[in-house]
């Protein structure tokens, strides 16, 4: 008998999975593995195009290039959604540094992205300057005027020892799978403490590039984090209109910064010339684009799988591991579905994201806009267990509170129907310590979601009956003129859909 019970049961169990369409999974392996146009999507963002700085030029052509192959392959809703106020375009197209005197050596330095270019080549005098705290800029008062600044300190030099990259096998994989979450606590203190720090930093060089320019010091020069002959650059200056945009900014090879910041310290005399070729775009503010298709579900349209990669890289270099790589597998992924012919039943959508380089700007406003926000940290509310946890202890845990906007799930309607009539059901097994909910477990129950709740009527011990109240549900929303609800896990939306 336990044996048919087993066998019966795993009958029943077969007969709930979703088939699967072999013929299809044959077709999109065939077309992937004999057609693939990855490595001509992939050469012609790193190649054709090139850097993609958010908002320059290269990145107005790397938005239409990819929406011209999505009509090309004839997906669904192809267009760029805006996400407002990113700031001005920038582009440079030639740096150069030299070192004068007896000794002429060409020196490796490019731009930091949203600063001037120097309108034609200036010289002057070496000088080093570090600035750590506000208190540090009357050092140079009236000691910087026509001279080019050497920031900072030189760094020891680590040559490499290991190769620069490895391929993963199946043991270092399962690896990547664990991760640990932070306790909620510790978590919290330390986004504060990163977040105190970022707006200090940014404080700092706000006034830093303020007293340069007052100064009339012509250039600076920072060290690059990375050595080996790397270059590591990214921004500077400010992107925002009406901001101080500083003086021009490089970086440097640590390979020539080090013997520059040895010269100073010997007292010697070190000359330079510095010629940057850079231009704003842009005279105000202009939002920035992702760029977005599908192909849209066949039965369930409203339920969305989304992938996605970020489109923009820094200036210096061609984006081709961050990102083109990821783009070229998710364009060539929807091309297959298509050429395939393939009809999923929900809707897949794939977004190329801008803005990621300076803080998943471009990602973070689409999920805010369709999706939800995060709540505000300092505001948060401790989150209740469910209603259930007295019987199913393993549920009274807490939510992560680490989810991004990469953990977006969406639900139907009818999903967030069955949840408002588990919360009746549930309610009517305890009394709600909830406030402004009556004691009475004749009384109906309140709606869901749950009105702002008025003055507490509700008692220590009744409290004490049940642990918590399905409306401590957090996390999703819905609309009376949608066909869908949205969910962020453990957060609370504030816009609906």
């Amino acid at each position: 008998m336990l044996a048919a019970a087993l066998a019966m049961g795993g009958n029943a169990g077969a007969q709930q999975r979703e088939p699967v369409d072999l013929d299809m999974v044959s077709r999109i392996r065939q077309e992937a593995f004999h057609r693939s146009q990855v490595m001509d999507t992939f050469s012609y963002l790193t190649e054709r195009i090139g850097p993609r700085l958010t908002n320059s030029p290269a990145m107005g052509r790397a938005n239409a290039w990819t929406r011209g192959k999505f009509n090309e392959w004839k997906l669904d809703n192809v267009h760029d959604e805006a996400f407002d106020d990113f700031g001005r375009g920038w582009e440079f197209t030639s740096a150069s540094v030299e070192m004068l005197g007896d000794r002429v050596q060409p020196l490796h330095a490019l731009p930091k992205a949203w600063t001037p270019g120097t309108k034609g080549p200036v010289e002057g005098e070496l000088v080093q300057v570090e600035i750590k705290k506000p208190e540090d800029i009357e050092k140079y008062r009236g000691k910087l005027r026509g001279k080019i600044l050497l920031l900072g300190e030189a760094r020891e030099y680590k040559r490499g020892t290991e190769a620069d990259s490895h391929r993963h096998d199946a043991t270092s994989l399962e690896g990547l799978q664990e991760f640990t979450l932070p306790k909620d606590k510790d978590a919290t203190a330390e986004r504060a403490k990163r977040v105190k720090e970022y707006q200090e930093r940014q404080q700092l060089a706000t006034k830093v590039n303020a007293f340069f320019v007052e100064e009339g010091a012509l250039a600076s020069i920072s060290i690059s984090s990375w050595d080996n002959g790397i270059i590591r650059v990214a921004g500077g200056g400010s992107r925002k209109a009406g901001e101080s945009v500083g003086i021009p900014e490089l970086a440097m090879i640590s390979e020539h910064f080090n013997p520059l910041v040895r010269a100073l310290e010997a007292k010697q005399t070190v000359r330079l010339r510095v010629d940057v070729a850079a231009r704003f775009t842009d005279e105000a503010d202009q939002p920035g684009y992702n760029t977005l298709a599908e192909i849209r579900g066949s039965s369930r349209p409203d339920e969305v799988v989304m992938i996605g990669a970020h489109l923009d890289s820094w200036h210096s270099g061609t984006g081709a591991a961050d990102n083109a790589a990821g783009v070229a597998v998710m364009m060539e992924a929807m091309r297959i579905l298509k050429a395939t012919g393939a009809k999923p039943k929900r809707t897949i959508r794939v977004a190329l994201w801008s803005g990621e380089e300076q803080g998943l700007i471009g990602s973070q406003a689409y999920v805010a806009k369709h999706f939800g926000r995060f709540p505000n940290p300092p505001t948060r509310r401790r989150r209740r267990c469910r209603p259930r946890c007295a019987s199913r202890p393993a549920r009274c845990r807490r939510p992560a509170t680490t989810a991004s906007s990469r953990s977006t799930s969406t639900w139907t309607t009818a999903r967030a129907a069955s949840v408002a009539s588990m919360h009746r059901k549930t309610w009517r097994r305890c009394r709600s310590s909830k406030p402004g909910w009556p004691r009475s477990m004749t009384s109906a129950p309140p709606p869901w979601p749950p009105a702002t709740p008025a003055a507490p009527t509700t008692s220590a011990s009744t409290a004490s009956a049940c642990r918590a109240s399905s409306s401590s549900r957090t996390g999703w929303t819905t609309s009376p003129t949608s066909t869908t609800a949205t969910w962020t896990p453990g957060t609370t939306p504030n816009r609906k859909t």
